[in-house]
């Protein structure tokens, strides 16, 4: 009888510690900077997560998503109908919901035990100097360049810190899961306490395939590492998914930069490529991205003789290889001979001059509000860019604004893009030569034998270099050392 007691107590005292008496919240916010139309680039993962929350009783969401886009809403109506609240995606709304959250962690709403998931899908821009993160598009405005996302509304992620500080005060768990473009900035957020996924590196575009693969994973009892490691898995797409665990920070290092040139593509819309090797056309720019190379290759070789067995027959021993990367190998010497001759052809046709930057000082106010910061564009941006027709845009948007604030930002936008025309015309003016260089890198362009789809087949061999890497590293980790991304558990 005293047994049965103590074994009774016993499990009492195991149920009431578990996770299952604990709360997970989750906010979904995005699917913002998209063209007028039905739908989104962002509904595939959005159906994923709505089908998450409704196998998973229990999770409270809320959703800030989209912007007018019929399809997209009547997606998020019945993907999350238990919701706590649905709502557009501007700026506006990405504030409500991160006081909303404040309070709930400030008004011991969430406790320790508890886990928060924020879910970022939508378009990201590049970093720019001011920010820890990057920033993010809101429903306000299509973007046109996936770069900056020009003609879109901005909010930044820095802005999860306050959340981030109070979670970890408060000992609930925090992931912020980034999937949009440029999203391995993000990974600057992260903290032992706060795990951070991205859908990409720092400087790439992301494709819709991790976030959709990611989020098909999502199962309950699954780590967000173990969701990661699989989704990252299963993607061929030029980007390169991160995670912010010791073995993901380890292999970032290891690679990242060094095979970053091999995942750009030529775009007639959105190029990464051509500006790259723009940057990088100089001799001494040229050595040092020889040395990269090598040192790529020397880490690809290192990887396949660790994972290499031995095997004696009679009286040879010969080696198999578990992992094979020869492939990648091959395809990386033939993606950096064409870049080499592209390179050279750039040098020839004078294209550095197009790296020369101009700096305007913008600023507008309207009522009492008022706003100023400085802006870089290089010639290149200015020789090619339609300012006029920005400035046409963003007088309609200024017309149709009622709120002084945005309308503040919108001036300085128009006063921006005024400036940069200007200075276009007399560019053109002093030096008409360089109008045509752009259409001479179109020229030089067609001498590059890879494109979009050698760089996916050099993405899916880099999935297979990259878990090897991960593998091996996660051997040398200290299992005392905060894991977030593991402990995170759905």
């Amino acid at each position: 009888m005293i047994i049965k007691k103590r074994f009774l107590a016993g499990l009492l005292c195991l149920l009431f510690s578990t996770h299952s008496w604990s709360s997970d919240f989750l906010m979904v916010i995005g699917a913002g900077g998209e063209e007028a139309k039905e739908d989104t680039i962002f509904d595939g993962a959005i159906k994923n997560i709505g089908d998450y929350v409704k196998r998973t009783p229990g999770v409270k969401v809320d959703v800030a998503m989209n912007g007018g886009h019929s399809k997209t809403v009547a997606l998020i109506n019945d993907s999350f109908p238990t919701a706590a609240s649905k709502s557009d995606f501007l700026a506006s709304d990405y504030q409500r919901l991160i006081q909303s959250y404040k309070l709930k962690l400030e008004n011991n709403e969430m406790v320790a035990g508890d886990q928060l998931m924020i879910y970022v899908d939508s378009h990201g821009a590049e970093k720019e100097k001011n920010f820890k993160s990057h920033r993010i598009a809101t429903s306000a405005g299509a973007a046109t360049n996936l770069n900056t996302l020009q003609g879109a509304s901005l909010v930044d992620l820095d802005q999860l810190e306050v959340l981030k500080k109070l979670a970890k005060d408060k000992g609930v768990k925090m992931a912020i899961i980034d999937a949009s473009c440029h999203s391995g900035n993000s990974l600057a957020l992260a903290d032992d306490n706060t795990c951070v996924i991205s859908g990409t590196g720092p400087n790439h575009y992301g494709y819709g395939t991790f976030s959709q693969n990611f989020s098909a994973a999502m199962k309950k009892g699954k780590s967000l590492e173990d969701i990661f490691l699989e989704a990252r898995a299963m993607d061929n797409t030029p980007g390169l998914p991160m995670i912010s665990t010791q073995s993901g920070q380890a292999v970032n290092s290891l690679i990242y930069d060094k095979i970053t040139p091999y995942l750009y593509h030529f775009d007639d819309t959105n190029d990464k490529l051509m500006p790259y090797i723009q940057e990088n056309n100089s001799a001494y720019q040229q050595c040092m991205a020889d040395g990269n190379f090598n040192s790529l290759i020397a880490t690809i070789n290192s990887i396949e003789v660790i994972n290499s067995v031995s095997k004696k027959v009679l009286w040879w021993t010969t080696k198999t290889k578990d992992i094979d990367l020869t492939n990648l190998k091959e395809l990386l010497g033939k993606y950096k001979n064409s870049l080499d001759l592209v390179t050279t052809k750039m040098r020839e046709i004078g294209s550095e001059r197009l790296k020369k930057e101009e700096t305007f000082d913008v600023s507008a106010s309207v009522g009492n509000f008022a706003t100023a910061w400085k802006q870089n564009y290089s010639w290149k941006d200015l020789i090619t860019s339609d300012f006029n027709k920005l400035i046409l845009t963003m007088q309609e948007r200024i017309n149709a604004e009622t709120n002084n604030s945005n309308r503040t930002t919108l001036e300085a936008m128009k006063s921006l893009y005024t400036k940069a025309q200007t200075k276009k015309e007399e560019l053109l003016r002093t030096e008409p030569d360089l109008a045509t260089i752009p259409a001479k890198e179109v020229e030089v362009k067609k001498l590059i034998e890879s494109n979009y789809f050698t760089n996916s087949a050099i993405a899916t061999e880099e999935r297979k270099l990259y878990s090897a890497l991960y593998k091996n590293s996660q051997k040398t980790q200290s299992p005392t050392q905060p894991n977030p991304c593991q402990s995170f558990k759905l």
